[in-house]
């Protein structure tokens, strides 16, 4: 071998160690410790390679796809070293603290210990802080990981340090802002839930909490006031877990993301989270999509996914905000789907209802008793908002499935005002069954009354049924969440285990749990059945045309501030 000799093509030319290499990638990969060294070492001994370089070699092993596991961290005149004795970065200095007082935006992320930044997506957020004039801040995570695949310099310090790239951004002190607080909670990187037990640590403030994963959750206040909104922020670090159960898992839920919380004009405060995607290199926020380099106009977007819409009892700023003003979600990002939840309320013939008769008397006394006017100012709604040419989904949902119900609890509970009605769609139920390998199908009544009128968006409308999924992107947004895994009731915790990425509906609480996101409610917020402190929030969900979600608040009729 030449002097010079570059180590992928002596590689090449040694298909034996080159299998070497590929059988050390997947022994690590099915949880085997083996360090890189231990590689260069086997290599050295076995087939007398030439090279004594430790990152060279992991660098190699990165460069051609074998271990994406395998890290470079920074050399060591690019780390910052934490010194403290009781070991905490050091305070914020008063110019850095006055700064972050003043701005109206903040960006919020996490970075573990010992562990190199996503360059792509730490260029993607400064970018974007200059854009908009917000003030980035990272909190420290502290980790102690045996089994590190992160492959220091020769001149690393010891101990616990940070990328130096983020020196300027660190912030361990708490942080108190308008609406927010930022606790200096230490959150372990492996937390399999970020915001357990926080529920009140923010006090009656929204919390915004340094972690490694994305999460949300909102917290129950007064009726006349706004649910407490809590985040974890997801982190600016690339994933760096130990082999255990736990590490694996983190390593699995962990998430290049950050917070956005802007304030505005009105003192109104507004929060959503952006995350990266490392496929497209880029995130998204709203109508701009940032790279590493800068910010462009952001795609189509490949769906809303609007609160549970109760179009009955709608609330007229969010109707506004999401489908009629000039700057509405719709008019913004243009959906290709629009995702529809609970769209038929059914209170007029609700089985809640069955049985008190003062509630049904005074039903038809006050003109909410007839379910043929419900289902037209349904329609009529439907078709009003279908402002764009994207395709609509009705979601199957139990507000919407009280029809059916209706239908079956025979003719004891059917009013006078309803009688010819129903006999009509029970005619229509019966003529559409049909026998099947696993029993008897029936259509929806809904969809064969909306195809029994004149509705002007019905071609463009698909009823989904709750059995078959419908993907976008790898998205599935046909679960409703009142049903959950083997008959279960529903939840956003027990529809994040099932392996699939979702987008429900069906609490009025939003939030994000694993891969399960959950929108709010598109109603008014004092229902009939709204009793107690509520935790309840008008909040769409997007998709962008890179795969990722944003959950939007609706607040005071806008949904983004006004400044």
């Amino acid at each position: 071998m030449g002097r010079g000799t570059s180590m992928a093509a002596w590689i090449a030319e040694n298909p034996k160690a080159a299998k070497a290499m590929v059988k050390f990638v997947s022994n690590r990969k099915r949880g085997n410790q083996d360090s890189v060294s231990a590689l260069l070492n086997g290599l050295r001994w076995d087939f007398d390679f030439p090279f004594s370089s430790e990152p060279s070699l992991a660098r190699h092993l990165k460069t051609i796809g074998l271990e994406d596991r395998v890290v470079i961290a920074p050399p060591a005149s690019q780390i910052v070293v934490d010194k403290g004795v009781d070991d905490t970065i050091a305070p914020m200095s008063k110019g850095r603290a006055k700064r972050i007082k003043k701005a109206r935006r903040w960006v919020i992320t996490a970075a573990q210990n010992n562990t190199p930044v996503d360059e792509g997506f730490l260029s993607a957020l400064e970018h974007y802080c200059e854009d908009v004039g917000a003030e980035l801040l990272v909190r420290p995570i502290r980790y102690k990981n045996a089994n590190s695949t992160i492959v220091p310099d020769d001149d690393a310090p010891e101990g616990m340090w940070w990328d130096d790239r983020i020196a300027d951004y660190m912030v361990d002190d708490e942080i108190e802002l308008k609406d927010v607080l930022i606790p200096d909670v230490r959150i372990a990187a492996t937390s399999g839930n970020p915001l357990t037990g926080l529920d009140s640590r923010s006090g009656t403030k929204h919390g915004v909490y340094g972690a490694t994963q994305l999460s949300m959750k909102t917290i129950a206040t007064a009726h006349n006031e706004l649910p407490k909104i809590l985040y974890s922020t997801g982190a600016v670090t690339v994933a760096n877990y130990s082999t255990t159960k736990a590490g694996n898992i983190a390593d699995f839920h962990h998430s290049l993301a950050a917070v956005i919380v802007e304030q505005d004009s009105k003192g109104r405060t507004f929060m959503r989270s952006v995350t990266w995607s490392s496929k497209h290199k880029n995130f998204s926020d709203i109508d701009v999509t940032f790279y590493a380099d800068g910010g462009v106009d952001a795609e189509r977007w490949e769906a809303l996914i609007p609160g549970d819409e109760h179009a009955a009892f709608i609330d007229l700023g969010v109707k506004k905000a999401t489908y009629m003003n000039k700057d509405s979600m719709v008019r913004t990002g243009n959906p290709k789907v629009v995702v529809r939840h609970d769209l038929l309320d059914c209170y007029a013939v609700s089985h809640h209802h069955m049985g008190n008769v003062l509630q049904q008397r005074n039903k038809e006394v006050f003109g909410w008793g007839n379910i043929q006017t419900e289902l037209d100012q349904t329609i009529a709604f439907l078709d009003e908002t279908s402002v764009t040419d994207a395709k609509q989904l009705v979601v199957s949902s139990n507000h919407n499935d009280h029809l059916s119900q209706w239908l079956s609890g025979g003719e004891k509970g059917v009013t006078s005002e309803n009688a010819l009605l129903y006999h009509k769609l029970m005619v229509w139920m019966f003529e559409s069954a049909e026998r099947t390998p696993s029993g008897v199908k029936m259509d929806n009544p809904f969809k064969m009354y909306m195809e029994h009128t004149d509705s002007e968006g019905t071609s463009e409308v698909e009823f989904l049924g709750g059995r078959a999924p419908y993907i976008i992107g790898d998205i599935d947004v046909s679960q409703h969440g009142h049903r959950g895994p083997n008959g279960a009731r529903g939840s956003r915790a027990n529809l994040s285990k099932i392996g699939v990425k979702t987008v429900i509906g069906h609490s009025h609480s939003p939030g994000i749990t694993g891969g399960c996101w959950q929108v709010g409610t598109s109603s008014r917020l004092d229902l009939e059945y709204a009793q107690g402190p509520s935790s309840w929030l008008h909040c769409q969900c997007i998709i962008h045309a890179n795969g990722k979600r944003q959950l939007l608040p609706v607040i005071g009729g806008d949904w983004r501030a006004r400044n």
